[in-house]
This record gives C-alpha cells, sequence and structure tokens, in this order.
C-alpha cells in the first residue's frame, strides 16, 4: 500500500493542475504528470523493494540431505 501512494502521490498536483482545480503548479510537477505511468511505475517499484528488503532480512539457507 505503501508502494501504491508512492507512486501516486507525485502525480497529483499535476493532475489537478490539468483538470483545472489548481491554477498554477511548478514546471517539475507537470513533467512528472506527463511521465505519470513511468514516475508511478519506477518510485512504487523503489519503493516495494527498499520495504522487502527492509522486512526480510537475508537468512542463510541451509541444504539438507535426505537419505
Amino acid at each position: 500500500m505503501v508502494a501504491l501512494v508512492a507512486g501516486i502521490l507525485p502525480n497529483v498536483p499535476g493532475f489537478l493542475s490539468m483538470t483545472g482545480v489548481v491554477r498554477e503548479v511548478s514546471l517539475v510537477f507537470s513533467v512528472l504528470y506527463n511521465n505519470s505511468w513511468f514516475v508511478g511505475f519506477f518510485l512504487g517499484a523503489v519503493v516495494y523493494w527498499i520495504l522487502t528488503k527492509m522486512q526480510n532480512p537475508k537468512t542463510e539457507k541451509r541444504r539438507t540431505i535426505d537419505m
């Protein structure tokens, strides 16, 4: 859920500007909104990857031999 919000949140000001709710936003937000598919996907993927690395510490897998 955090990754979803992180992927959507940067695009909201540009969306509000394009729909006319907000008159002016920074050029950065307009560019982010114009590339929202890429921004949302990659930002969400990076946040998801970071959160999974933080949550699941590496554990050494041991091989067992069944006889």
